[in-house]
């Protein structure tokens, strides 16, 4: 999810940074998981044309990327005006990389914050009204094969909203978005999303359907009419307890005082506070069946009270254009370092360390291998090997009878005869004795005493 920081402006002139086919030219916004920079598409006779490129994060969990996917599968599978067009997916130098529609406009939330007069009853109907259709051809899209993908947005909320030049509501991220084979996929115990706009059952980790994005469409509605959130605007304890209670007495109170019924505007507001009574249910099967029912009853309401909605979408055009008055620089577009891949060894370096590796193994061999010049012997048999143990010394007081011992074979000693090369030696020689020392003579003169010839083999 993604929290916009700054709008498209002139830029300094500073090193092109590329991604992929895609010239970068500053940062747009900044969030947990994500960045997203203005990038520019060049062609032939000065062709330009400017999108929004969206950059996960790299080195995040597995899962968040496959999120990432996901998102760029869906929104290329829905065709609405009102959701944000995707344009391209691509991976570059280990980032992965999702190329969008840009939305010259504003974001709702930002439009909160900075409007000193807030948005009038009729305004607010229709933008979320607008949004409401383009998330029911969310719940409502398909896949390749023509199954229904079950998409539930999960994070609607002003962040994620704009309106552009044109009046036109956008719905922009995806970032949340759970489909219908992703069950599997959810970590248990994980909150996803804003918690003053979810749903009871999405704040109790329960499964979700298109009513949970109802109840969220629901509580933006209630903040744009009356400035504030239904059930608390901060991530405590306290706003999940009333969020799961959802108990609607202070959502009646509090649109009842913003809406007496002395105005025509008044009768609007009223009737809009039953759609948003309606959206605020804990039940889900107490909501609008579905976003294109609550976009139903926003239009008609709006119908009865005389509102012209081409007349709606010029003052939101009028709005957005105000609010996106004056450009502003943005901040260099610095990527960071991809994901890390396993290097590629050159083969010629692969051989050459194989046969360092043999040379040096095969010259420690041939050295522990050499025979020890105190004990003038070049071989070993295995039944001397075997004899070694009946001719350790015993301790004092004990005696042991010749019948009990074993006869081994005999044992011929040879003894080599000086060349001028290395002698050769077998398998079976002894590894030498450590560097010469005290130690080192002691266990000479027990070997030499072991290749004497066994007392007991007449």
């Amino acid at each position: 999810m993604v929290e916009p920081d700054a709008r498209p402006g002139p830029v300094p002139r500073r090193p092109a940074v590329r991604l992929g086919r895609y010239q970068l030219v500053g940062r747009l916004a900044e969030g947990g998981t994500s960045t997203v920079y203005l990038g520019r598409s060049l062609g032939e006779g000065g062709f330009v044309r400017e999108f929004a490129i969206k950059v996960l994060h790299p080195h995040l969990d597995p899962s968040l990327r496959a999120r990432f996917l996901d998102e760029a599968r869906l929104t290329s599978r829905v065709r609405h005006p009102n959701i944000v067009d995707v344009v391209d997916l691509g991976v570059d130098r280990g980032l992965d990389y999702l190329v969008l529609e840009l939305v010259d406009g504003v974001d709702l939330r930002r439009l909160m914050l900075t409007r000193s007069v807030p948005l009038r009853p009729s305004q607010a109907a229709f933008l979320i009204a607008t949004i409401a259709r383009g998330v029911h051809a969310l719940h409502t899209a398909v896949d390749e094969h023509g199954q229904p993908m079950q998409a539930v947005h999960r994070d609607l909320s002003p962040h994620n909203l704009m309106i552009d030049r044109s009046g036109r509501p956008v719905l922009i991220d995806f970032g949340l978005v759970k489909l219908r084979e992703q069950a599997e996929k959810t970590q248990v115990g994980v909150l996803c999303g804003r918690l003053p706009y979810m749903s009871p059952e999405q704040a109790q980790l329960q499964p979700v359907d298109g009513r949970s994005d109802v109840f969220s469409l629901g509580s933006v509605l209630f903040e744009l009419l009356s400035g504030r959130l239904p059930f608390g605007d901060d991530d405590t304890r306290g706003t999940l307890e009333r969020l799961v209670a959802c108990d609607t007495t202070p959502v009646v109170a509090a649109l009842a005082a913003r809406f007496p019924g002395r105005s025509p505007a008044d009768v609007l507001g009223q009737g809009l506070a039953e759609i948003v009574l309606a959206c605020l249910q804990k039940d889900p099967a107490d909501r609008f069946a579905s976003a294109a029912a609550l976009a139903d009853a926003i239009e008609q309401q709006l119908a009865i009270s005389g509102v012209d909605l081409s007349a709606l979408q010029r003052e939101l055009a009028d709005i957005a254009s105000a609010a996106c008055s004056g450009p502003v620089a943005l901040a260099a577009p610095t990527l960071p370092r991809g994901r890390a891949t396993p290097a590629r060894r050159a083969p010629w370096l692969l051989a050459l360390a194989a046969g360092v590796t043999l040379t040096l193994t095969a010259t420690a061999t041939w050295l522990a291998l050499q025979p020890d010049e105190s004990l003038h012997a070049s071989e070993r048999t295995a039944p001397a090997l075997a004899s070694d143990a009946s001719l350790s010394p015993r301790p004092a007081g004990t005696t042991r009878a010749p019948a009990a011992e074993p006869a081994p074979t005999a044992i011929t000693v040879p003894v080599p005869v000086p060349t001028a090369t290395p002698p050769i030696v077998t398998p079976l020689l002894l590894a030498p004795e450590p560097a010469a020392g005290p130690a080192r003579s002691g266990r000479a003169r027990k070997r030499a005493r072991a290749l004497k010839p066994n007392p007991y083999s007449d």
